[in-house]
């Protein structure tokens, strides 16, 4: 579609050649792409290396092709025979379809397959992920869930389950971890570049300019319009492109007049004739301290996480615990905010059989980290090792309701809920421990009401493990629970 709109947009003349030079490159380039990523897949990495250089090679020899037609006035011709080139395209176009549709007709079966797994998978699956998006959203519209809120919290909002640390989608990414307001700040810097870029494109008829204009916009297109439906912009060399192309649009209006400057008195050399220039204006001291105090202030918060990195990596090779809790215990303070180093303090401390700094630590990790069920799980573990079983109990049970798809935390759940029983019966405590066994017996049917949730659809998406269902250590602890 974007690629249509830039042919669209260009002078009459250079339409041809445009479309002519896409095809030599296009045509190899996706022949390379379409047998390096077959081969990739699977794992096969000569052939891989081999499709990677064959279509740098083609793509080359198209470039000489073209540069060739350019020198012999090839393109020229083509530009005066405009119908006999539209008729000749035509021609291969028809021949191309016709070819598509004899095969088709000889492998409908597998193209069928083809098709709907391509339905299922990139449009479905995708949908369902906007969709819980979209629940989490509304959770926290205003301000949202903060960087890295979808990967910490979209188990407990999944509507089957799947694996995704991104949404598959940049602008509803945006809504999760920012809110209404860091969305609003998104459209309004496209806004903005798209305001500039018709100002330019409409103010710069005739010139070469207006070319570059609208390539630079068709670029940013391209990719912001495809990150609606994937994470590109989650890459950070794909978003310095955009941002990149957002400067040179903007630059383009600086110097072209466009866009709002500062007056001078003098021209500077980049300046155009006939734009008009104006004063030099002293710089204010309040900016200039502003950006130094935030420098200073970014330096040193930088350098605190730098410092947190260094310490864990001293603990994980620490020769004794001691050792590795004095050091951990310099990553947290370092990094207050960081949960993972609680988690490991926890763990530390229950090899050490201190098993209430143990459920301290635990559940500072879960205070960070509230949706993350491995969290409440160490928490549950320190819980019944410091006798703390109801508190255990309630922990796995919020474990469990933070991945009610995962197999795992039912049979954590159902460990956790007998291991307190026994513990409260060894301790005295029959009643109470008939209470948790009694929690560990239902395990079984939670999972089948788990189960019944999912539509027919959903279950077809299913593929990260197998279908849900008691498994054997469920039974193994629901059995041992019934006995008691």
């Amino acid at each position: 579609m974007v690629f249509a709109l830039f042919i669209a947009g260009q002078p009459g003349g250079g339409r041809a050649n445009i479309c002519t030079h896409f095809t030599f490159i296009a045509a190899p380039s996706l022949l390379a792409a379409w047998q390096f990523l077959a081969a990739a897949e699977a794992g096969r990495a000569l052939p891989a290396w081999t499709w990677l250089l064959t279509g740098l090679v083609l793509t080359l020899a198209g470039q000489a092709l073209y540069d060739l037609m350019e020198k012999k006035g090839a393109l020229t011709w083509m530009a005066t025979h405009k119908k006999a080139v539209l008729a000749a395209a035509l021609l291969v176009a028809a021949a191309a379809v016709t070819t598509a549709g004899v095969y088709a007709g000889s492998h409908s079966d597998a193209l069928k397959t083809i098709a709907e797994e391509i339905r299922l998978r990139n449009a479905t699956e995708r949908m369902y992920f906007f969709q819980d998006a979209l629940k989490m959203f509304k959770e926290r519209p205003l301000t949202g869930w903060g960087g890295g809120g979808w990967e910490e919290a979209y188990q407990a909002y999944q509507s089957y389950l799947y694996s995704s640390r991104q949404v598959h989608g940049y602008y509803f990414q945006v809504m999760v971890e920012a809110g209404i307001a860091g969305l609003l700040v998104v459209l309004g810097i496209w806004a903005s570049f798209l305001a500039m870029a018709h100002k330019i494109f409409y103010g710069t008829k005739g010139q070469p300019r207006r070319f570059l204009a609208w390539t630079l916009t068709m670029a940013a297109l391209i990719i912001g319009l495809h990150a609606a439906i994937d994470f590109d912009l989650s890459l950070s060399a794909l978003a310095l492109v955009l941002w990149t192309i957002f400067g040179l649009l903007r630059g383009m209006g600086t110097y072209t007049g466009f866009a709002a400057r500062q007056e001078r008195k003098s021209p500077l050399p980049g300046d155009l004739p006939g734009v008009p220039a104006g004063k030099d204006t002293p710089a204010s001291a309040a900016p200039i301290a502003a950006v130094t105090a935030a420098t200073i202030a970014a330096i040193i918060f930088t350098g605190s996480l730098a410092a947190a990195g260094s310490h864990f990596s001293k603990a994980a090779q620490a020769q004794d615990l001691n050792t590795a809790v004095a050091t951990l215990q310099k990553a947290a303070a370092c990094s207050p905010f960081n949960a993972d180093y609680h988690t490991y303090l926890a763990r530390c401390y229950q090899n050490k059989g201190n098993y209430d700094a143990a459920l301290a630590e635990a559940q500072k990790a879960v205070d960070l980290s509230q949706y993350n069920p491995h969290r409440r799980g160490d928490l549950a573990t320190a819980g019944n090792r410091a006798g703390k079983r109801s508190e255990a109990v309630a922990s796995a049970e919020k474990a469990l309701a933070l991945a009610p798809f995962h197999t795992q935390w039912y049979e954590f759940f159902a460990m956790t809920c007998f291991t307190a029983g026994f513990g409260e019966i060894t301790g005295g405590h029959p009643e109470t421990a008939a209470e948790h066994f009694a929690k560990a017996a239902r395990t079984p049917g939670l999972i089948e009401a788990q189960a019944k949730v999912l539509s027919p659809v959903e279950q077809k998406l299913w593929k990260d493990a197998p279908p849900l269902a008691a498994t054997p250590p469920v039974h193994l602890y629901t059995g041992a629970s019934q006995y008691f």
